[in-house]
């Protein structure tokens, strides 16, 4: 795992980590994206409607409707000049919608209406 999880994070192709309940495809992708230098977004789409991981919708006094950030994602994900991971943890545990919202992450590159940075890495968990 520690090599396709490399692979990675220098190429910037998604991966999808598939394994058993428990045997620590999460912790160990923390430890091995944090000893690589990238900061750490993990998000588990049951904890979230499909519209909050996304980020809520808002209206600016201009009366234009807006995103704004999700609350599990930070400014790096972003910014072209910081190595970043998204880590999308219990994919197969989540709703059909959420799966969705997670998905245009995963395929389209795209959070909250926003292109990430291209050098933020997506990797996926499931069980």
């Amino acid at each position: 795992m520690d090599w396709l999880v490399g692979k990675c994070l220098s190429t910037g192709i998604p991966l999808l980590i598939w394994g058993d309940p428990g045997v620590g495809k999460s912790a160990r992708v923390r430890a091995i994206a944090r000893g690589a230098g990238f900061s750490f977004y993990p998000v588990v789409g049951s904890h979230y409607s499909s519209d909050e991981i996304h980020g809520p919708l808002y209206v600016r006094p201009d009366g234009q409707c807006h995103r704004a950030l999700p609350d599990w994602a930070g400014p790096e994900i972003w910014d072209p000049a910081t190595p970043t991971l998204v880590f999308v943890d219990e994919l197969t545990t989540c709703g059909a919608l959420q799966q969705a919202a997670l998905l245009r992450l995963l395929s389209d590159r795209e959070l909250g209406g926003r292109e990430i940075s291209p050098r933020c890495r997506i990797i996926a968990a499931a069980n």
